[in-house]
């Protein structure tokens, strides 16, 4: 019987039909061109996201929380007519002052647009006042609280962790990833921090009734009514025209069934804003004017 042959450990026979077989054209190519593909992609995916935020830094996505819930004075429409203002303003001033000392028709055109421009305030705020009681407004506060208070509990525990005790050949990685993790953290919890103290002002808006409101708009309007008043009659009783106001642009109801209805009234006008100039709430007010893009006339 023939010996038998072994094969050396680690060693096989060729095969011929691999031997013979021909790489298809062009298939080594198509694969080396997918690895260097692969590694375009994951060199343009890494860090892509800071990459993308150092881009675009200076138009970076801001909270905002006013653009969200405080409704712009602009896009109101008001419902007021010019002819009924100019009647009831006329039919307040009848018995208070001589026919021959109404306001011409030009200064009732200048009172009848601040008026406009009070009663989209008036709605701007309303609607202002709606949105801070909206379970939007709600969430979006729970929200930031609650995440404000994580990034701050993580952020606390990695600068206790990390004391900045790194070798020196670990210095220029320091620099470059450890300071700007540093410099994100700061600017995310000051953005939380800056949303939260925004919201929990806007709350303070729903604090105040309409019939406040309306005492606040009618102290806002004065120093206009006053401007176009000045070469008039009225200038010497400012008041008559403030209450001729309220009354032609109903922000102040009038009952007229009383007795000396309009003297009363006109003290109430004067009780209100004396109240409006006094109030706390002044500063919520202004604040919503600045926010809502209102016209602070002179």
């Amino acid at each position: 019987m023939a010996a038998r042959t072994t094969e050396p450990e680690g060693e096989r026979y060729p095969n011929p039909k691999l031997e013979d077989e021909e790489v298809p054209e062009g298939y080594e190519d198509e694969e080396d061109s997918e690895d260097e593909e692969g590694e375009r992609e994951d060199e343009e995916n890494y860090c892509y996201r800071i990459e993308r935020l150092a881009k675009q830094l200076d138009d970076a996505v801001m909270l905002k929380p006013w653009e969200v819930f405080i409704q712009p004075v602009e896009t109101q429409a008001s419902t007021m007519n010019r002819e009924d203002f100019h009647s009831r303003f006329r039919s307040f001033l009848n018995g208070l002052t001589p026919n021959s000392q109404e306001p011409t028709p030009e200064i009732l055109d200048g009172l009848f647009r601040r008026a406009v421009q009070a009663e989209k305030e008036y709605l701007a705020w309303d609607k202002t006042v709606m949105a801070v009681k909206s379970q939007k407004f709600r969430r979006s506060l729970e929200y930031v609280r609650e995440e404000l208070h994580r990034f701050v509990s993580v952020r606390k525990m990695f600068i206790k962790r990390y004391s900045r005790k790194a070798p020196e050949w670990m210095s220029p990685w320091e620099r470059l990833w450890v300071e700007a993790f540093d410099e994100l953290e700061e600017e995310i919890e000051a953005q939380l921090r800056g949303t939260q103290h925004h919201l929990e002002d806007l709350t303070q808006f729903a604090t105040l009734g309409r019939t406040d409101i309306a005492s606040h708009m009618l102290l806002l309007c004065r120093p206009s009514i006053k401007a176009l008043i000045a070469q008039t009659h009225l200038s010497r009783t400012p008041v008559v025209a403030v209450a001729a106001f309220a009354y032609a642009s109903r922000l102040m109801p009038l009952k007229d069934d009383a007795n000396d209805a309009k003297g009363r009234y006109m003290n109430k006008v004067k009780a209100r804003l004396s109240r409006a100039a006094a109030s706390k709430a002044r500063l919520n007010v202004l604040g919503f004017h600045l926010q809502s893009g209102a016209m602070m006339l002179a």
